[in-house]
């Protein structure tokens, strides 16, 4: 299993719900963080935080993608659960870890 923040899990969710478009930074800002932030680079310290956590090699990222002048996408392909989701999902409060397992279960 391997834990994220809040945020981290936030940044996924919104990733995965763009289905494989990209998605800018100014979008990424305004979907995935509570506060209004106008740092572009908070999100790419983010996204490297995941890599770093999800990738096989984080300086050559399959799973999350940069978009040349656009911002970033998820792998859809990659992204698929290995397993079924099951009967009754558990749903973490905010101050419980999330894990890439359960939201690839579609959390």
């Amino acid at each position: 299993m391997i834990e994220l923040t809040p945020q981290e899990f936030s940044l996924l969710y919104v990733l995965a719900q763009a289905s494989g478009l990209p998605l800018s930074r100014s979008e990424l800002l305004q979907r995935a963080w509570p506060d209004a932030i106008d740092n572009h680079r908070t999100v790419d310290t983010h996204v490297l935080s995941l890599r770093k956590k999800l990738e096989v090699d984080p300086r050559q990222p399959n799973l999350i993608q940069t978009v040349r002048n656009v911002g970033y996408r998820l792998n859809a392909e990659l992204a698929k659960p290995d397993e079924p989701a099951p009967k009754r999902p558990h749903r973490p409060t905010r101050s419980q870890p999330h894990s890439f397992s359960r939201f690839a279960e579609g959390h």
